[in-house]
């Protein structure tokens, strides 16, 4: 997957930016010349070939246990000898299809956001089961097999020194998706206004806790590293390595558990995406905190702070400020006062 890369050169940046800061001289030397600078980029580097390893032999082995799942519900329906054995040779994820293996893995994998990448197994004529898999990705910078997992390319004490520092892939299995999507049909959803409430509150909760953390952060420079826009997804497999992203995005998920716990103590019977995506308005010239937005992955509905809006018929727009007295086109869903030619 591409993400573990892009989060790893923006940890690089934040290190050697906070390397620099500590000798502003004008005679030290230039910016890779130094022996501690070489040694953090050349741990940079590290870190994520063995995070973009530890994610592909995840994949591999949701795959696995995946292709295991299906084939033992096809031998329990009767239908074993449908089984499609032998080998699938390397296909995109997005090109699976044709048979009921195909499908399911096809499934999970976009059901855990692992839309891109390359998937072959060997399933054998004898048990029905699936004997190997191997999982790449798009650009072939990585590759995962399971049962047996591909090896790191470094010292195994080494591995287990860095593998501290990283976050290990959690995905949805298989056999817990199907169950959740049995579940979720019993559960209430919440109603347009409840939803809404809850953007809102946790947009506000998110603004006021960055907003007091803001001077801290230009203290230690992490505010360099924020663009003015950052839109931050959260997923079942992918937490941001930037501190503050990470933080946020698990700040809002557990609020919005304990907002539908409030709502339904048993906690069973609300269905609601828990993945949020966040956006947050900086201003980094002046240091300032413009505003925050929250959504659940669908983007129906969007809170905000300051400015929330609470009409459920509003046209939400991610990334643009919102404003509750503005006027709109309910009917064309075009908000007046946007585009300088409206």
């Amino acid at each position: 997957m591409k993400r573990p890369i892009i989060v790893t050169l923006a940890a690089a940046v934040l290190l050697l930016a906070s390397c620099a800061d500590a000798d502003p001289s004008s005679d030290s030397p230039g910016f890779y010349e130094t022996a501690d600078e070489s040694a953090i980029v050349d741990r940079i580097t590290k870190l994520g070939s063995i995070q973009n390893q530890m994610t592909a032999n995840a994949q591999a082995e949701l795959i696995y246990n995946t292709l295991r799942f299906a084939c033992a519900n096809m031998v329990v329906d009767g239908k074993e000898g449908e089984i499609p054995v032998g080998e699938l040779p390397q296909t995109v994820v997005s090109k699976l299809e044709g048979d009921e293996l195909q499908q399911a893995v096809k499934e999970i994998l976009i059901f855990n956001n692992i839309d891109d990448g390359k998937v072959s197994w060997v399933i054998s004529e004898e048990t029905r089961s699936p004997v190997s898999v191997r999982f790449e990705s798009r650009d072939g910078n990585s590759a995962g097999t399971a049962p047996d997992p591909t090896p790191y390319p470094l010292p195994e004490e080494k591995v287990e020194e860095l593998k501290a520092e990283l976050t290990e892939p959690e995905y949805i299995s298989y056999a817990d998706y199907l169950r959740g999507a049995e579940q979720s049909d019993k559960m209430r959803e919440l109603t347009r206004e409840e939803d809404l409430t809850i953007d809102n509150e946790e947009a506000k909760v998110l603004y006021e806790y960055l907003d007091s953390k803001i001077k801290s952060y230009v203290q230690s420079g992490v505010i360099e590293a924020l663009a003015e826009d950052n839109k931050l997804s959260s997923s079942p497999n992918f937490k941001p390595s930037n501190p503050v992203y990470r933080e946020l995005l698990t700040k809002a998920e557990e609020d919005v558990a304990e907002y539908v716990d409030e709502l339904d103590p048993s906690g069973q019977k609300i269905y609601r995406p828990d993945h949020p995506v966040i956006f947050v308005k900086f201003d980094t010239e002046n240091k300032k905190l413009l505003f925050v937005q929250f959504s659940t992955w669908d983007g129906c509905l969007i809170g905000q702070y300051p400015d929330p809006i609470f009409d459920v018929d509003y046209p939400f727009v991610m990334g643009e400020k919102m404003d509750p007295d503005l006027e709109y086109d309910p009917n064309t869903v075009v908000q007046r006062g946007i585009f300088d030619d409206y």
